[in-house]
């Protein structure tokens, strides 16, 4: 039962978070979605950043 419980739960919590509203930004070299703390001042990701686009 204990661990039929932790199952639901964690369906339950995947669930919430997936319909709260999360703002995104789209990282302006490669397109993909971010959080704002993932793109720098200039809207690009770590990634692109990182690889200089």
């Amino acid at each position: 039962m204990k661990s039929e419980h932790s199952f639901l739960h964690r369906i339950v919590q995947t669930i919430k978070q997936s319909l709260s509203p999360k703002p995104k930004q789209q990282c302006r070299a490669c397109g993909e979605w971010y959080r704002p703390s993932h793109l720098d001042s200039k809207g690009f990701c770590r990634e692109c950043n990182r690889l200089g686009a």
